[in-house]
Protein backbone atom coordinates (compact mmCIF):
# COMPACT_ATOMS: atom_id res chain seq x y z
CA UNK A 1 0.00 0.00 0.00
CA UNK A 2 1.71 3.24 -0.43
CA UNK A 3 1.83 6.19 1.21
CA UNK A 4 -0.93 8.84 0.29
CA UNK A 5 0.97 11.47 1.93
CA UNK A 6 3.84 11.42 -0.26
CA UNK A 7 1.83 11.15 -3.58
CA UNK A 8 1.21 14.45 -5.17
CA UNK A 9 -2.33 15.42 -5.39
CA UNK A 10 -4.69 14.09 -8.36
CA UNK A 11 -6.41 16.33 -9.95
CA UNK A 12 -9.68 14.74 -8.60
CA UNK A 13 -8.81 16.25 -5.40
CA UNK A 14 -7.77 19.63 -6.95
CA UNK A 15 -11.12 20.20 -8.62
CA UNK A 16 -12.77 19.44 -5.00
CA UNK A 17 -10.71 22.36 -3.32
CA UNK A 18 -11.79 24.72 -6.33
CA UNK A 19 -14.96 26.25 -6.47
CA UNK A 20 -16.80 28.61 -9.13
CA UNK A 21 -16.63 31.69 -7.24
CA UNK A 22 -12.90 31.39 -7.07
CA UNK A 23 -12.30 31.59 -10.74
CA UNK A 24 -12.11 34.22 -13.32
CA UNK A 25 -12.31 33.11 -17.01
CA UNK A 26 -11.94 36.16 -18.25
CA UNK A 27 -8.97 38.13 -16.58
CA UNK A 28 -8.99 41.60 -18.25
CA UNK A 29 -5.82 43.08 -16.62
CA UNK A 30 -2.45 42.70 -19.01
CA UNK A 31 0.48 43.34 -16.51
CA UNK A 32 1.19 40.82 -13.40
CA UNK A 33 0.25 43.07 -10.47
CA UNK A 34 -3.08 44.66 -11.45
CA UNK A 35 -4.15 40.97 -13.15
CA UNK A 36 -3.23 39.30 -9.39
CA UNK A 37 -5.26 41.76 -7.87
CA UNK A 38 -8.03 41.43 -10.05
CA UNK A 39 -7.86 37.00 -9.21
CA UNK A 40 -7.30 38.12 -5.67
CA UNK A 41 -11.09 39.89 -6.00
CA UNK A 42 -12.30 36.33 -6.04
CA UNK A 43 -10.91 35.50 -2.68
CA UNK A 44 -11.77 38.51 -0.37
CA UNK A 45 -14.61 36.62 1.41
CA UNK A 46 -13.37 33.21 1.30
CA UNK A 47 -14.16 31.31 4.47
CA UNK A 48 -10.23 30.09 5.22
CA UNK A 49 -9.14 33.28 4.90
CA UNK A 50 -10.16 35.99 7.92
CA UNK A 51 -7.71 38.36 6.80
CA UNK A 52 -7.59 38.08 2.98
CA UNK A 53 -5.32 42.02 2.42
CA UNK A 54 -2.53 40.62 4.89
CA UNK A 55 -2.62 37.07 2.97
CA UNK A 56 -2.30 38.90 -0.22
CA UNK A 57 0.38 41.21 0.97
CA UNK A 58 2.27 37.98 1.57
CA UNK A 59 1.61 36.50 -1.30
CA UNK A 60 2.97 39.79 -3.31
CA UNK A 61 6.09 39.40 -0.82
CA UNK A 62 6.53 35.68 -1.84
CA UNK A 63 6.29 37.07 -5.73
CA UNK A 64 9.04 39.67 -5.12
CA UNK A 65 11.07 36.92 -4.22
CA UNK A 66 11.16 34.68 -7.18
CA UNK A 67 8.68 35.67 -9.75
CA UNK A 68 6.38 32.32 -10.26
CA UNK A 69 5.58 32.53 -13.79
CA UNK A 70 6.59 28.91 -15.03
CA UNK A 71 6.45 29.11 -18.86
CA UNK A 72 3.85 27.91 -21.26
CA UNK A 73 1.47 30.43 -20.21
CA UNK A 74 1.26 29.51 -16.49
CA UNK A 75 1.79 31.24 -13.42
CA UNK A 76 1.32 29.79 -9.98
CA UNK A 77 1.62 32.81 -7.31
CA UNK A 78 1.41 30.81 -3.87
CA UNK A 79 1.98 31.49 0.21
CA UNK A 80 2.40 28.68 2.57
CA UNK A 81 1.60 30.70 5.46
CA UNK A 82 -0.58 30.98 8.98
CA UNK A 83 -2.75 33.81 7.59
CA UNK A 84 -4.69 30.63 5.51
CA UNK A 85 -6.61 28.65 7.97
CA UNK A 86 -7.22 25.95 4.98
CA UNK A 87 -6.22 25.56 1.48
CA UNK A 88 -7.29 28.11 -0.77
CA UNK A 89 -7.07 28.18 -4.62
CA UNK A 90 -8.45 30.80 -7.13
CA UNK A 91 -7.94 30.61 -11.05
CA UNK A 92 -7.42 33.15 -13.74
CA UNK A 93 -7.74 32.49 -17.55
CA UNK A 94 -6.74 35.44 -19.85
CA UNK A 95 -7.07 35.12 -23.82
CA UNK A 96 -5.30 37.96 -24.37
CA UNK A 97 -2.21 37.11 -21.85
CA UNK A 98 -0.59 38.64 -18.71
CA UNK A 99 2.73 40.19 -19.58
CA UNK A 100 4.53 38.50 -16.26
CA UNK A 101 8.20 38.39 -17.30
CA UNK A 102 7.81 34.33 -17.96
CA UNK A 103 11.31 32.48 -18.71
CA UNK A 104 10.55 31.59 -21.85
CA UNK A 105 9.24 35.12 -22.80
CA UNK A 106 5.59 34.12 -22.98
CA UNK A 107 2.36 35.61 -21.85
CA UNK A 108 0.75 33.70 -19.00
CA UNK A 109 -3.05 32.45 -20.06
CA UNK A 110 -3.65 30.50 -16.58
CA UNK A 111 -2.92 31.48 -13.30
CA UNK A 112 -3.09 29.11 -10.44
CA UNK A 113 -3.55 31.48 -6.97
CA UNK A 114 -3.00 29.16 -3.93
CA UNK A 115 -2.55 29.49 -0.57
CA UNK A 116 -1.73 26.82 2.17
CA UNK A 117 -1.60 27.23 6.12
CA UNK A 118 2.03 26.80 7.39
CA UNK A 119 1.71 23.65 9.09
CA UNK A 120 0.34 21.89 6.12
CA UNK A 121 3.70 21.25 4.45
CA UNK A 122 3.18 17.80 2.64
CA UNK A 123 -0.04 19.30 1.70
CA UNK A 124 1.36 22.58 0.19
CA UNK A 125 3.80 20.41 -1.73
CA UNK A 126 1.48 17.93 -3.14
CA UNK A 127 -0.86 20.82 -4.56
CA UNK A 128 2.28 22.55 -6.15
CA UNK A 129 3.74 19.10 -7.45
CA UNK A 130 0.48 17.92 -8.50
CA UNK A 131 -0.57 20.91 -10.13
CA UNK A 132 2.84 21.44 -11.88
CA UNK A 133 2.81 17.55 -13.66
CA UNK A 134 -0.28 17.95 -14.20
CA UNK A 135 0.40 21.50 -16.49
CA UNK A 136 3.50 20.55 -18.06
CA UNK A 137 1.18 18.48 -20.61
CA UNK A 138 0.14 20.87 -23.30
CA UNK A 139 -2.88 18.58 -23.82
CA UNK A 140 -3.94 19.50 -20.17
CA UNK A 141 -3.65 23.50 -20.73
CA UNK A 142 -4.99 23.25 -24.16
CA UNK A 143 -7.96 21.61 -22.35
CA UNK A 144 -8.26 24.00 -19.38
CA UNK A 145 -7.75 26.58 -22.28
CA UNK A 146 -10.87 25.79 -23.97
CA UNK A 147 -13.26 25.28 -21.25
CA UNK A 148 -16.54 26.90 -22.05
CA UNK A 149 -17.41 28.26 -18.22
CA UNK A 150 -16.31 27.70 -13.97
CA UNK A 151 -18.25 24.56 -13.80
CA UNK A 152 -16.51 22.73 -16.75
CA UNK A 153 -13.43 24.08 -15.88
CA UNK A 154 -13.98 22.38 -12.41
CA UNK A 155 -15.03 19.27 -14.32
CA UNK A 156 -12.10 19.40 -17.31
CA UNK A 157 -9.45 19.71 -14.19
CA UNK A 158 -11.01 16.72 -12.34
CA UNK A 159 -10.28 14.65 -15.56
CA UNK A 160 -6.85 15.66 -16.36
CA UNK A 161 -3.94 12.83 -16.73
CA UNK A 162 -0.97 14.01 -14.93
Amino acid sequence: MQDTEKLPLVPAQLAVLLRPEFILLDLQERKKLPALRELFTTLQHHPALPRPEAFFRELLARERITNTALGNGLAMPHARTDLCEDIVIAVGRSAEGIDYDAPDGQPVRLVFMLGTPQRALTRYHQLVVGLARMLNRSANRERLLAATGDAEFIRVLGTLRC
